[in-house]
């Protein structure tokens, strides 16, 4: 299994200091995160999917928002 690339950050909110971890893309587009205590954090429902996009840091997501 080959390790996805970070493609951003998020706040995880399961944890009251709410530590920044890694947004990534699984291997059919959607998008997760992987928090060292929670581990990989994958709901795939559509309500997850925009909850990541309105609260994700995605790495070029100025460039794309203009």
């Amino acid at each position: 299994m080959t390790m996805r690339e970070n493609i951003g950050e998020v706040s995880c909110p399961f944890h009251k200091r709410r530590p920044n971890v890694p947004v990534r893309r699984d291997k059919n587009g959607k998008l997760f995160y992987h928090c060292p205590v929670c581990g990989p954090v994958n709901p795939h429902g559509q309500g997850f999917q925009e909850w990541m996009l309105n609260n994700a840091r995605l790495d070029g997501a100025e460039e794309n928002a203009a």
